[in-house]
């Protein structure tokens, strides 16, 4: 099979013009209808031609895989270069075109027109296989139902990394987590274990019991391993209990607030602990939670 020399983006260019001004010189001739059978022929034609890069592509990855140019060649791409004139990379944008075309194929919402060239998706690589097929229909609706153009696929997957950066990851689920001071309202803040994420609203149990609805964007997950994350655990329900009392004195409370923003994911320090201790003597019922508490 001959290929084709591969153009480049210049020579793509110059294409385009010279079939442009070929096309504004032929708009002046009278359309010749064709018959039936020429309609179809031309029709299948016209898929042969479309088709042609992505059957290239499929036929170079089993060539690659199977390794099939060893026979003649130490490496692919001296097999390419040699066999069908390919500089280094065109192999590859082949082979990366035939997958993205797999990949539209296969897209649930259903792609009803297929890109005519290579060159029109490349863009298109440095998205996923399901972003690839919601950029590849966002150009189609752009280019209203027509074939998209280099520049215009471009330009849509340009915006969906721009996108994608501004994207806030949700935390998992029982991970520990900081929430930044907030003006409104002051009082949620410090650290929590995540209930629930997603890019806008994460759900955290605080420190001190509550649980708030919070901006992702003013969250950030502690890495903690799984003995800090008991630990803090622990100190959770040791700090939560001691919120609940009514009687708290405002030093009380000064120093909860202290616990309540400490990062460290190691056991309590001896002074730590012995103010706390001392807290709950005072505020809660020994009897209830003495026990429990001197283990943790």
């Amino acid at each position: 099979m001959v290929m084709p020399k591969q153009p480049d983006e210049k020579e793509e260019d110059d294409v385009i013009e010279a079939v442009k001004d070929e096309t504004t010189a032929n708009e002046t001739l009278v359309p010749e209808s064709l018959s039936p059978a020429e309609q179809k022929l031309r029709e299948s034609l016209e898929q042969e031609i479309k088709g042609a890069f992505y059957r290239a592509g499929q036929a170079l990855l089993q060539i690659r895989e199977k390794k099939l140019y060893r026979s003649t060649h130490s490496t692919f791409e001296a097999y390419c270069a040699e066999t069908f004139g390919f500089t280094r990379r065109y192999p590859y944008y082949l082979m990366e075109a035939a997958t993205i075309v797999e990949n539209l194929k296969q897209c649930e919402r259903g792609v009803h027109i297929l890109p005519t060239n290579e060159f029109q998706i490349r863009p298109l690589v440095a998205l996923s296989a399901e972003e690839q097929a919601e950029a590849w229909l966002e150009a189609l609706e752009r280019s209203e139902g027509k074939a998209p153009s280099h520049n215009l696929v471009k330009a849509v997957v340009k915006e969906k990394k721009e996108t994608e950066k501004e994207f806030i990851s949700p935390i998992t689920a029982g991970q520990a987590c900081l929430i930044k001071r907030t003006s409104s309202p002051p009082d949620i803040s410090g650290w929590g274990v995540v209930i629930s994420s997603d890019e806008k609203e994460t759900k955290v149990e605080l420190w001190n019991g509550s649980t708030q609805i919070v901006s992702t964007q003013s969250v950030t997950e502690l890495t903690y391993d799984k003995k800090g994350l008991n630990r803090l655990k622990k100190l959770k329900t040791r700090l939560s209990a001691l919120a609940a009392c009514d009687s708290l004195e405002e030093p009380g409370k000064m120093l909860l607030d202290y616990f309540g923003h400490r990062q460290s994911q190691e056991e309590l320090t001896y002074l730590e602990a012995t103010l706390l201790s001392v807290l709950e003597r005072e505020y809660l019922k020994r009897d209830k939670f003495g026990e429990t508490m001197e283990e943790a």
